[in-house]
């Protein structure tokens, strides 16, 4: 059963199972995701292998959700679903999957709510970004033309002022310093990845406190080449 809840900030779909174990899992797609489905069937899959309750966030101006994004707000709107997961449904484990800005999502929810996390897994997350990067000027500037009204009517300059925020505060370099030293903690890179690129991953790995499980996937950005590999390396990374 699939149960879409409205009135949270963003738009959250739920993988409602009849019969649930004791564990759920959040997970946060990337940015702007206008050409996949948000991982939509990433839910699925672990839904059906285990039987679990699953939570999809759509943040506020992204995918179904009505409004207008801020890279700031989805931070702090992801922070306020695991909150409702632990007050709703209080799961004995609690695994987050980000992709991409969904992974800096994921580290920055996990430091924040470290007693309520109990497992997180990477998909080619975004690890760094500065304002050399060609990916900041894609983002402040020309996802306007891929997405018209992402941003509403905000000015270039709100755009650029609301990531350099982001960039000053929730840095996953020092955000991952702060994880506890027994969360399990599994980074899975796409190798032909150059958004997101393995060099970038294998930089981060150096700042956990415990080294995470690194593993890569022959395949881009997306993880488009086999959806059931990356399916089977999350279920897979979620037993560890």
């Amino acid at each position: 059963m699939i149960e879409r809840i409205t009135e949270h900030p963003g738009y959250l779909i739920h993988f409602k199972p009849e019969n649930p174990s004791d564990q759920a899992v959040l997970l946060l797609h990337g940015f702007p995701a206008n050409r996949n489905t948000k991982n939509l069937d990433l839910a699925d899959a672990i839904h059906r292998r285990e039987n679990c309750h699953v939570f999809l966030l759509h943040y506020r101006g992204l995918g179904e959700s009505a409004g207008v994004f801020s890279f700031r707000n989805s931070i702090e709107e992801a922070m306020g679903v695991v909150d409702r997961i632990h007050r709703d449904f209080s799961p004995k484990q609690l695994s987050v999957v980000g992709h991409s800005w969904g992974g800096l999502v994921a580290m920055n929810v996990t430091a924040s709510r470290s007693e309520m996390v109990h497992r997180l897994i990477l998909l080619s997350p975004l690890c760094d970004l500065d304002k050399t990067h060609g990916l900041y000027g894609w983002i402040v500037r020309d996802v306007r033309n891929e997405v018209p009204g992402i941003y509403g009517d905000k000015p270039e300059a709100e755009v650029r002022a609301d990531i350099d925020y982001v960039i000053a505060n929730h840095d996953p370099k020092k955000v991952v310093k702060r994880f506890r030293p027994d969360l399990p903690v599994t980074l899975i890179q796409a190798a032909l990845d150059d958004t997101t690129p393995a060099r970038a991953a294998k930089e981060l790995l150096e700042f956990f406190p415990t080294r995470p499980e690194y593993i890569e996937l022959p395949m881009d950005h997306s993880f488009t080449e086999s959806r059931k590999d990356l399916a089977e390396a999350v279920l897979n990374a979620m037993q560890t």
